[in-house]
């Protein structure tokens, strides 16, 4: 006996595809200047208001010996928080007014990357 394939339509698939504008979450980040350099990632989650962020979230620049600044970053996943950090901008921590500026990642990462040369 000689099969002859079947013919029969395609189907859609039923998963969701996957497309980049669906799958990367928006970041948003920011720049932390004028923080003690004593300031935990602990310390700064809470100072934000959101200590349920991961640690990972949470960078600080380092001096060529490898010690905190008075500079961090802060990456947030959702635009309230971001929006609350930014109104902080001002405020007193420490004996000094903090500055919190909005930062893209590129910018981020570029900073980072020359405090480790």
């Amino acid at each position: 006996l000689k099969r002859t394939p079947k013919r029969f339509q395609l189907k859609p698939s039923k998963r969701l595809e996957l497309d980049a504008s669906r799958t990367s979450s928006k970041d948003y980040i920011v720049m932390v200047k004028n923080l003690p350099e004593n300031m935990t990632k602990t310390d700064i989650k809470l100072l934000f208001g959101c200590p349920n962020i991961p640690h990972r979230n949470v960078l600080h620049l380092l001096d060529q010996s490898s010690n905190r600044t008075d500079q961090a970053f802060v990456i947030f996943n959702c635009r309230e928080d971001f929006e609350y950090a930014i109104n902080l901008s001002g405020c007193h921590v420490g004996s000094g007014a903090i500055e919190v500026l909005s930062i893209t990642r590129p910018i981020m990462n570029k900073m980072l990357f020359k405090s480790q040369r």
